[in-house]
């Protein structure tokens, strides 16, 4: 698989593809850079504001594939350094909880069998599911959302900057 095709459709493997070339490839640490590493990854980063509540240096805005305008996630800055990127992954002909599950298992054990166990892996009585990996700076999150609607989650965090941000708790997680 060529790197632009790594935000493709969201199979299991293209999943980790993304994971694995950003966490393989560094995160910009300029604004300027943010385009070419976005294109790199196969996403477009649309343009961003401040976010309701945060800080004014705060800044985010929506991810979406290359090859369309169509929102699969979101991106975040702080003082123009970027923070995190969540994308999300679901299949828009079956929203089943059996498939949102199956999913989930083989992004998991993908992501299990290349970087080792979690450091933290919890299932919620409702079905939902998180995991988290730590990886050469990058915090690399998995989510699976059974309620209120069927979704795979992967957040994807510079570790430094969203402790700096958030004094020590990564963005849009569930306490791990």
């Amino acid at each position: 698989m060529e790197e632009e095709d790594a935000a493709g459709g969201g199979t299991p493997e293209q999943v980790l593809a993304l994971i694995t070339l950003v966490e393989s490839s560094g995160w910009p640490t300029a604004a300027l850079e943010q385009d070419s590493y976005f294109q790199k990854l196969g996403l477009r980063q649309l343009p961003g504001a401040p976010q309701e509540g945060a800080p004014p240096a705060v800044v985010g805005g929506v991810v979406a594939d290359s090859a369309s305008t169509t929102p699969i996630g979101s991106w975040m800055t702080h003082e123009g350094e970027l923070v995190g990127i969540s994308l999300f992954f679901q299949d828009e002909q079956d929203r089943s909880d059996a498939r949102t599950s199956d999913l989930f298992g083989s992004i998991h054990s993908l992501i299990r069998r290349k970087y080792g166990e979690p450091l933290d892996d919890a299932v919620q009585p409702s079905g939902n599911a998180s995991a988290l990996w730590k990886v050469r700076g990058t915090a690399i999150e998995l989510y699976r959302h059974v309620k209120p609607s069927f979704a795979i989650q992967v957040g994807l965090n510079n570790i430094e900057r969203a402790s700096a941000r958030n004094d020590g708790k990564l963005p849009g997680t569930w306490n791990h």
